[in-house]
């Protein structure tokens, strides 16, 4: 709700500007009525368009210096100072907006299949996967093989990443079940721990990571939340986040092998 209100509201400050902008670049089509009423009570034929107004008796065109059209425009840098605020507000609140909106867990309680984190990530498991840029772009794309195990409420995850530019990556979690629905993770390349809670068909895990780049490494706070579908299969969808917003998506989809 709040992301909607605040879209609303931007594209209500977007139109006011575009309308600002408009108005302010011709000043002189506001009057063209008036001027016309002036033009037939002194003798002139009417027919005043926006290409011309009159002065003292004479039509002038819009950028003779004695139009006086000319002298009721402001100056640019008083039209910008008045103008770019609410651009730049308006693009602000569109960026907030995209970034703000929130998956709420309590929305999966009781929902089926249920996703139990532990049976799930035992044995082999297969994933696919893409990685997509602001604009939806896929700009990445992926393999894993996975396998999981427990004793008690230690399990670990074996991640082997295969890139399809032929990069290849591993990750190795090392998971606690807390209870009630909650872990802790750790790995190599994550800082501090992740946390994860279990919400009926849906998981989610939160964690911040350093993502290598080319001339150095981002870090980035990773919203992931996986739901349990039919038949071994399990979707992942990771949201990269900076400064509250979204910078790129990861969809994975798993499945339990046999």
């Amino acid at each position: 709700m709040l992301s909607l209100l605040l879209s609303r509201l931007s594209s209500w400050l977007v139109a006011r500007s575009a309308f600002w902008v408009s108005r302010q670049q011709n000043p002189h089509n506001q009057g063209i009525k008036r001027l016309n009423r002036r033009r037939q009570l002194r003798g002139f034929p009417l027919g005043v368009s926006s290409g011309e107004t009159i002065n003292k008796g004479l039509i002038a065109s819009p950028n003779s210096a004695d139009n006086p059209a000319r002298l009721h425009q402001p100056a640019p840098g008083v039209f910008n100072r008045a103008v770019r605020p609410l651009v730049l507000m308006s693009t602000t609140m569109v960026l907030f907006a995209c970034g703000c909106a929130r998956i709420d867990g309590q929305d999966y309680v009781g929902k089926q299949p249920v996703f139990d984190l532990k049976a799930y990530f035992t044995g082999p498991i297969k994933a696919w996967g893409i990685v997509q840029d602001r604009s939806g772009k896929v700009i990445q794309q992926f393999d894993i093989a996975m396998h999981g195990s427990w004793q008690g409420n230690k399990g670990t995850l074996v991640e082997d990443f295969s890139f399809y530019d032929g990069k290849q990556q591993q990750r190795i979690w090392h998971i606690t079940d807390l209870g009630d629905g909650r872990f802790e993770g750790r790995a190599d390349d994550i800082l501090n721990t992740a946390q994860g809670l279990s919400f009926g068909n849906a998981g989610q895990w939160t964690y911040v990571m350093d993502v290598p780049v080319k001339d150095g490494s981002y870090r980035m706070h990773f919203d992931d939340w996986m739901w349990a579908m039919q038949d071994g299969v399990l979707i992942n969808r990771s949201y990269m986040k900076k400064f509250g917003l979204t910078f790129a998506e990861i969809t994975i989809f798993m499945q339990k092998q046999q």
